[in-house]
């Protein structure tokens, strides 16, 4: 996934595909980009106020999103390790 012509993110995506997808990757290249747009741009102290809070707001429901797949990650681990366990003690 190129995010622009010098960089890529494949090897983060390789690594986080079960719980990342292509869009969730897109989306935290975006939001941490946003992030730079205030400084460059000349705005007054509100609308400063404001875009941050907006960004704030976008990385606090994406960190959500992430925890709550992680949750759901853990109990299937949880489960596929009981599982195993429970195999291994039949063959005991």
């Amino acid at each position: 996934m190129p995010v622009c012509r010098c960089h890529s993110l494949d090897s983060l995506e390789a690594q986080t595909t079960l719980i990342l997808s292509h869009a969730d990757i897109s989306d935290l290249v975006t939001m941490s980009a946003l992030e730079f747009i205030p400084v460059g741009t000349r705005r007054t102290e509100t609308e400063r106020e404001l875009a941050h809070e907006r960004i704030m707001k976008l990385q606090e429901d994406f960190l959500r999103l992430i925890a709550e797949r992680l949750q759901v990650y853990r109990q299937y681990l949880r489960s596929e390790w009981q599982s195993s366990e429970r195999q291994r003690q039949k063959f005991e």
